[in-house]
């Protein structure tokens, strides 16, 4: 009788092996496909277009000039998060590439985030930095923002509506409306002037950029990437005192380092990360050996 059950149950386990312990799982959900940007070449667009290939003085050649500069960093940052290149754009339009942009809202830096919104997305903002106005960290920053957006939105020009208007505000008005169309809501009287207008000149920013030739624009300036090495420099340091002791120019280590709000590395930080001109590094370590035996 016992050699009967212990047959039994050498069988059930067995079944419960086969049928139970090997059942298939669900499958993982999938990551949420990215759509490209969207490619739109309407009226309203090509009245920006218009506007900003007829004014290139205020626009087209400054913002040609600093994209060959900051285009290639924040194209890598964004191609590294799956989001399409064309959004670094949006930076032309938020401060036209300028680190001390600073709106009426007090939206600080290249991507124009407000405080909470800075904050949200790991950017210290302290009385003695302000990473908004980091061109890499503020990058970073708004990469991850606009990948949030489109979550949320699952839609280019939503997403970008909702960066400039506020996420809650947009809401509303989709719900209001029953509407996700960027441009039908655009005509509803509620909906903020200023986003209705900033979609068509980010989409005619995109195009200009891309076929400046096409504008006559085959020859014109441009600021070369920055070039340059990390030393962590101790806290008490001024970039003047740097710039002093090793000749390289203030203006230069300003430029590098625009998140110093008054170029000071306060006392009671042990040591903060500087840039510092490419080529220059001998000169730091020196400099700093020379400093540590003080």
């Amino acid at each position: 009788m016992l050699s009967i059950l212990r047959i039994f149950f050498l069988t059930c386990f067995i079944f419960f092996l086969q049928k139970g312990f090997t059942k298939k799982l669900p499958p993982s959900p999938q990551k949420k496909k990215i759509q490209n940007f969207p490619k739109i070449y309407n009226p309203e667009v090509q009245r920006w277009i218009s506007f900003f290939s007829k004014n290139p003085n205020s626009y087209l050649k400054p913002w040609l000039k600093k994209s060959y500069r900051y285009f290639p960093m924040m194209e890598k940052i964004f191609l590294s998060k799956n989001l399409p290149k064309e959004l670094v754009a949006m930076s032309a339009i938020e401060s036209s590439f300028s680190a001390h942009a600073v709106s009426r809202a007090n939206a600080v830096g290249y991507w124009q985030f407000i405080q909470s919104t800075g904050l949200q997305f790991g950017l210290r903002i302290t009385p003695w930095i302000d990473e908004r106005r980091d061109f890499e960290k503020s990058t970073k920053a708004a990469a991850s923002y606009l990948y949030k957006l489109y979550i949320d939105f699952e839609n280019w020009l939503l997403a970008m509506s909702a960066y400039n208007m506020g996420e809650k505000r947009l809401n509303s008005l989709i719900k209001k409306y029953k509407d996700n169309n960027f441009w039908t809501l655009r005509k509803k009287p509620d909906f903020p002037k200023e986003t209705a207008l900033y979609i068509p000149k980010i989409l005619a920013v995109v195009h200009l950029l891309k076929y400046p030739a096409d504008y006559g624009f085959k020859e014109f300036v441009i600021l070369t990437p920055y070039q340059y090495d990390i030393f962590f420099i101790p806290g008490g340091t001024h970039l003047k005192e740097i710039s002093t002791n090793t000749k390289i120019a203030f203006a230069d280590l300003k430029k590098l380092n625009p998140d110093l709000k008054t170029h000071l590395i306060p006392k009671y930080i042990s040591e903060h990360p500087i840039r510092i001109p490419k080529g220059k590094g001998l000169l730091i370590s020196h400099w700093l050996d020379k400093k540590e035996k003080k």
